[in-house]
């Protein structure tokens, strides 16, 4: 879930898409400062801190 505030931020967000019997996966990535959205081709894992 990415939650949208008033200000415009966002809560960081990974989505990870895969193209069925195809092995094609992409990242999309919510940036939480600007609440764009950036494609990346592959998956790419969110860094976790404190956990």
């Amino acid at each position: 879930m990415t939650r949208y505030v008033p200000q415009g931020y966002a809560t960081p967000t990974w989505i990870h898409i895969e193209e069925v019997g195809e092995d094609r996966i992409w990242t999309l990535i919510v940036h939480p400062l600007t609440g764009r959205t950036e494609i990346i081709d592959g998956r790419v894992e969110m860094e976790r801190k404190g956990f």
